[in-house]
Order: C-alpha cells, then sequence, then structure tokens
C-alpha cells in the first residue's frame, strides 16, 4: 500500500510538531535546564568526591580505654594488630601493623563493655590525622581510625574457642 504524498507530508508535520512540543514541555519542566547546568555529559574526575574507607580484622592489643567528652559523649580508643604471612625462600615470613581505633557513642559503650586484650575484631571506618604542638615545641601527628563498625569475631566474650580453625591465625600474635 503506498500512501499519497501529501499525506506523508502531513503526517511528517504532526511529527514534527508533536517533536516540538515535546522539546518545549521539557524546557518548561526544567529538564532541560537541569541538564545543562549539572553538567550532564561532562568530565566528573574533578568533581568526583574521594573514598576514604578501611577495614581492618585483628586482635586487640590491649583492653580498651573508655572517657567521656566535656558534653557528655562517650569516646573508646583501642589498638588492632593486623599480620600478613608469606614464605620466601622457604621461610615463612611475617608483618605487622598496629591501628589506632577510635569509636563514638553507643559504639563506644559496646566496645568498651565487650572487648579486651586478645579479642579477634573486624573494624570498619575512615583515616583520620590530627596534629597538635607537643610541650617540647615540637609537632606532633597521629592517624587514627574512626570506626562505624565492630565486630567481634570471637565466638564468646570471655575469650573461648574461636570461630576459625587455629590453623588460621598464629599462636604468636604480638602485643604491646
Amino acid at each position: 500500500m503506498c500512501l499519497p504524498t501529501a499525506t506523508v507530508m502531513r503526517v511528517a508535520e504532526f511529527v514534527g510538531f508533536m517533536v516540538f512540543g515535546w522539546v518545549i514541555g521539557f524546557i518548561g519542566s526544567g529538564l532541560i535546564r537541569w541538564l545543562f547546568y549539572s553538567g550532564f555529559g561532562r568530565r566528573k574526575e574533578a568533581e568526583m568526591a574521594g573514598l576514604n574507607k578501611v577495614m581492618i580484622i585483628g586482635n586487640l592489643g590491649a583492653d580498651p580505654e573508655m572517657k567521656y567528652t566535656a558534653d557528655g559523649h562517650a569516646v573508646t580508643t583501642f589498638r588492632v594488630a593486623a599480620s600478613r604471612h608469606w614464605t620466601k625462600d622457604g621461610e615463612r615470613q611475617e608483618e605487622t601493623e598496629w591501628f589506632s581505633i577510635v569509636t563514638w557513642r553507643k559504639l563506644a559503650e559496646i566496645c568498651s563493655e565487650h572487648l579486651q586484650k586478645g579479642r579477634r575484631v573486624y573494624v570498619e571506618g575512615r583515616l583520620q590525622t590530627r596534629k597538635w604542638d607537643s610541650p617540647d615545641g615540637g609537632v606532633r601527628f597521629r592517624t587514627e581510625v574512626i570506626a562505624n563498625e565492630v565486630q567481634f569475631l570471637d565466638s564468646n566474650p570471655g575469650g573461648g574457642t574461636p570461630t576459625h580453625t587455629d590453623a588460621d591465625y598464629p599462636e604468636d600474635i604480638p602485643f604491646e
């Protein structure tokens, strides 16, 4: 079936009118302005936020210390040792990193109540470095993990049998 040219032209005008109306409608609704001003289609690398996330599994080196700020917020600090192992020239090698952990408010109270030296934990948070002037006139820095999640990996808070096998972890975990 072949349509007359006049019919095809009328359909094209109608479709063109509809598309024109559609574009005007979007401009009126602000979508086109939003796309223009939001930078749609531009490169976003310079505008993207960074990522500051830390995940640690290790053992507490000492019992946690809980204090309260002047406005009554609980703050608990503790240190976690995380070790990695590898074999070099047939000999087992080990390297241990120590992390200072800071927890706030309810999480701080829970950590203070349930954690003690030797407990295995998973800590998730962000790194933060503090700077201060020491009494001897020097500038001091301390990098800490500000925890937003702490999971106890032991099966028993009293230090009972761990949920993982003993072969998974060394027996001589360093503590301060």
